[in-house]
């Protein structure tokens, strides 16, 4: 996941600080549902993201992208703290 996060970085050319990531699982079985919260700090501003997927890997860059997202204001009403 480290290496998807910092391909993040580049792409964007944003200094991404990852302050928090928590992993649960939603469902069971082999097929189980893992939701991903993470809080980043961009630009010394903090956003929350949020993903779910089968995929750990896949749900972690949702979450990632949907704080990425939100710091570019892409999203009305944005959860951010100012550090």
């Amino acid at each position: 996941m480290d290496a998807s996060f910092k391909a993040v970085m580049k792409i964007t050319e944003k200094a991404i600080n990852l302050l928090v990531y928590t992993l649960h699982s939603v469902t069971e079985g082999q097929d189980a549902v893992g939701k991903v919260a993470v809080k980043i700090e961009v630009d010394l501003v903090i956003y929350n993201g949020r993903g779910t997927s089968t995929d750990i890997e896949e749900t972690s860059i949702k979450a990632l992208l949907d704080a990425l997202s939100k710091s570019l204001g892409n999203e009305k009403g944005c959860e951010k703290e100012v550090v």
